[in-house]
């Protein structure tokens, strides 16, 4: 199920890993996870979801004030972590829940749809971060399309920050397909560059990346490697750059551009390249493509009116998947969480 380094998981062992850290954690509460990138943060993470709880990643790296500030607003009833943080939520860490005295067998939680999966911060560049509440109907219903749609048995990298949403991909996506995770902790440069390691190690089948970790490639010869499905996301992607991709790979690669804020669970949009970068040549960036299955996109005008084709609009996502909102920002919430007057649906 999972490899770091010379240690690896079966999914019998990663099992009863979650299983014996669920007994640890109350239902209904908040688990931040303020681990490395590594095989124990993906046991802390199903292990709360498991628990029928809702985790939160926290940087280790982040500013003392920052990591205070989440754990607050998140409302953290314990902060699972390896070194000692200076905040007043409690701390524990993985043995500690691991070797937690709990009732014997403790049924399993009851969780409903619309319970709470896990809380994402955004960076918090234009004021205090904001908490993106994502329940558990809208992950599985992004799961269940990513496990079909990018095939099962997959070997995936977790090599992106917790705190990053294309990261939910490469965790999950793989577990619920029978396929496996490499786990790269990040590299003690100044930059994580585990991308490099990646690539360089050559054990998986697929990567979810950025275009910006695709440029650190540029000089990479890339032909006959294993991977065969770049996932990109997260910033625009240009033709030249994917394009480039393409010629690397010897045309053996498949892209799929993704599109979507976290408020949208990961992914609202996909557009695919299949070896022939031809398709692409006469655009500047690649299109966001077309809805997944259950969602709709729509191009408005600021009276909220379908604009014609070609004409600038702003972008708004509907349909199943959405986030239940921001955390402790109502006013907020209102203003951007709006009923979808094309459907009849919320």
């Amino acid at each position: 199920a999972i490899r770091e380094g010379d240690t690896s998981w079966t999914y019998s062992e990663l099992d009863s890993a979650t299983q014996r850290l669920a007994q640890s954690i109350e239902p209904k509460t908040v688990i931040g996870v303020a681990l490395p990138r590594s095989a124990e943060a993906v046991i802390a993470m199903l292990g709360t979801l498991r628990a029928g709880a809702a985790f939160v990643p926290i940087d280790p790296a982040w500013p003392l004030e920052r990591i205070r500030y989440v754990a607050t607003d998140a409302g953290c009833s314990t902060i699972i972590t390896t070194d000692p943080i200076d905040v007043d939520t409690p701390l524990a860490t993985i043995d500690e829940l691991l070797a937690a005295t709990t009732p014997a067998h403790r049924q399993p939680a009851e969780t409903a749809p619309e319970d709470l999966a896990y809380i994402l911060y955004t960076s918090g560049s234009t004021g205090d971060p904001k908490g993106v509440m994502i329940e558990r109907h809208s992950l599985a219903n992004y799961i269940s399309w990513a496990a079909h749609f990018y095939g099962p048995g997959l070997t995936f990298p977790l090599f992106t920050p917790l705190t990053f949403d294309l990261t939910i991909t490469s965790i999950i996506v793989p577990l619920a397909s029978g396929g496996s995770i490499v786990a790269y902790p990040a590299t003690t440069e100044t930059a994580d560059l585990a991308v490099l390691e990646v690539f360089a190690e050559d054990a998986v089948d697929i990567v979810k990346l950025t275009p910006s970790h695709l440029a650190l490639l540029v000089d990479r010869d890339l032909t006959g490697s294993r991977v065969r499905q770049l996932i990109l996301g997260g910033e625009d992607l240009t033709t030249a750059v994917a394009a480039r991709a393409v010629e690397q790979f010897d045309r053996s690669v498949t892209i799929h551009n993704e599109y979507g804020p976290t408020e949208a669970t990961v992914t609202a949009a996909i557009f695919e390249i299949s070896g022939d970068e031809k398709q692409i040549r006469h655009r500047r960036s690649i299109p966001i493509g077309r809805p997944l299955p259950n969602r709709k996109i729509y191009m408005l005008d600021p009276y909220g009116n379908p604009v014609p084709a070609g004409v600038p609009g702003e972008i708004c996502i509907g349909g199943a998947g959405l986030a239940r909102g921001y955390l402790n920002r109502p006013e907020l919430t209102r203003e951007k969480f709006v009923p979808d007057p094309f459907s009849s649906d919320a």
